[in-house]
């Protein structure tokens, strides 16, 4: 109750009945400057209190704002999360679920298996698309984006001419290629000396990953915001002994002397040893017809001690040694 003109009149909000002892809204009078804590009427001079919001009523509305603006966020945040893959799980689904059966009569149903593999590294189903089966030639593909791979740079072809690029990146053990197309000179501009990448750094990229029967295993890149180095390369040495599995992946000048060389099929595994242990070197025979000759002599002459730029690989949980650059002679030397 307040007094108005000589008479006591009862004062009310959208919010009900307004007494003096109701504290719940605040508000200043725009003709006194006094608080009129919650009233239409100003107590002091009596002036009449419009178009005025309780503070209660906007706490209640910036919460509400924020819970909306946080789940708004989060929903962005993961819709816009790339899927991880291994660069080896890339490699497994489209040889086991894709290439070992793309001839079969039904390659809707091997499409379908793939893209239940790929499900299990996704987010959310708008990441995955896919190309149904050419009625004639049965050919697919599945792509899924955003995707994320990280491992080191092993190729790097440029084609300054269409603006085109192309890195092959490796885990250890499998390589997945990533295409650029009429972006080379952007990335150029924008990344500045760090595009294209050296050989061996070891590298994140964000793109479009594609499965396709046809074209195998590979990956788009079109933002350069989506490259980044996480680690350039550095020459570093280890000895055969201290060799292991957390080394998979990893580059290294690596010493020994030749031993037993036997041919597995369509390559030569080369016997390195040193200090009494030892450890493979496999060497594809089309890799090791491009040798020059004095090179060839040097990894197939028992005792010989050389020393090789060699990238560490794993076969039946074992570590074993790749050629790291077999292009450039220099990484393949003998030890005097």
């Amino acid at each position: 109750m307040v007094e108005l003109n000589g008479e006591e009149t009862t004062e009310y909000s959208a919010h009900g009945e307004i007494g003096e002892e109701d504290e719940a809204y605040y508000w200043e009078c725009p003709t006194c400057g006094d608080q009129a804590e919650g009233y239409l009427t100003c107590p002091t001079c009596g002036a009449r209190i419009t178009k005025s919001i309780s503070l209660g009523l906007i706490n209640k509305i910036a919460f509400a704002t924020i819970i909306i603006g946080l789940l708004f966020l989060g929903t962005a945040s993961f819709i816009t999360a790339p899927a991880e893959f291994e660069i080896g799980a890339t490699m497994e689904i489209h040889r086991e679920e894709i290439m070992d059966r793309v001839d079969l009569e039904d390659p809707a149903r091997v499409l379908n298996d793939a893209f239940r593999r790929i499900r299990r590294y996704v987010l959310y189903p708008g990441q995955v698309d896919y190309q149904e089966p050419d009625e004639e030639s049965g050919d697919f593909s599945i792509s899924v984006t955003p995707a994320r791979i990280v491992g080191r740079v092993s190729e790097v072809e440029l084609q300054e001419a269409d603006d085109h690029f192309m890195l092959r990146i490796t885990d250890g053990d499998d390589d997945i290629r990533v295409r650029g197309f009429n972006a080379l000179s952007d990335f150029r501009e924008q990344l500045g000396g760090k595009f294209p990448p050296n050989l061996f750094d070891r590298v994140e990229i964000i793109g479009s990953l594609d499965l396709d029967s046809q074209w195998g295993a590979q990956m788009y890149l079109s933002l350069p915001q989506r490259f980044r180095v996480i680690e350039s390369f550095e020459e570093q040495r280890r000895e055969i002994a201290a060799i292991g599995s957390a080394d998979i992946g990893e580059y290294y000048w690596v010493s020994g002397t030749i031993g037993e060389i036997s041919r597995p099929g369509q390559l030569r595994v080369i016997e390195l040893e040193d200090r009494g242990v030892r450890i493979d070197l496999t060497v594809p025979d089309f890799i090791f017809d491009d040798l020059p000759e004095e090179k060839q002599n040097l990894l197939t002459t028992p005792g010989t001690t050389v020393d090789i730029l060699a990238q560490v690989g794993e076969f039946r949980g074992n570590p074993q040694l790749d050629l790291a650059n077999p292009d450039d002679p220099d990484t393949i030397r003998e030890v005097q």
